[in-house]
């Protein structure tokens, strides 16, 4: 795959990546990519940082066994907030805390606050972050995504009752 590594420093030079994010179980490439990059002149290097892997009860997470993507969680109906949320504070020193947006979540973001030991993920953890979430949202920042028949006096009525979105249809 030293073909693929190649093609890899190729392309962040090309796009001026400036961060590098992998999980620990590429430590050992980062070396390989900096002497790349470094042989191919560059003179800033981007900065690298390795987050720990997760696992959850059963088996350590990865895209081979799928399921705790982005994609599926969205699927899920997680919300983008949510997943942005929880990634950013699992695994770190801080409580696992739910920001409204990607302003406040990027001024207590720290990649330094990151443990260097595998971390545990637990699917009900994101599922409750993503219920209080929803309890907080207004029905204008929802109104769009709800049956047009839906109320404000409904939705203020069982927000604090769903786990998605989708639900708010069911209930109504």
């Amino acid at each position: 795959t030293a073909t693929y590594t190649l093609a890899s420093v190729v392309d962040d030079m090309d796009l001026w990546v400036t961060d590098i994010i992998w999980g620990e179980d590429h430590l050992s490439n980062s070396a390989v990519h900096i002497q790349i990059f470094s042989a191919l002149g560059l003179k800033t290097l981007p900065n690298f940082a390795h987050l720990s892997l997760l696992y959850n009860q059963e088996q350590e997470i990865s895209k081979r066994s799928g399921g705790f993507e982005i994609l599926s969680l969205k699927n899920k109906g997680i919300e983008p907030m949510v997943i942005n949320s929880f990634l950013a504070t699992i695994g770190t020193s801080d409580n696992i805390a739910q920001y409204l947006d990607l302003d406040s979540l990027l001024f207590n973001f720290c990649f330094d606050k990151f443990s260097s030991t595998r971390v545990h993920y637990d699917e009900k953890s994101i599922s409750n972050l993503n219920k209080k979430y929803i309890a907080s949202l207004a029905y204008e920042d929802v109104k769009e995504r709800l049956n047009s028949n839906i109320t404000k006096e409904f939705w203020l009525c069982i927000r604090n009752n769903i786990d998605i979105i989708k639900d708010a249809k069911k209930w109504w």
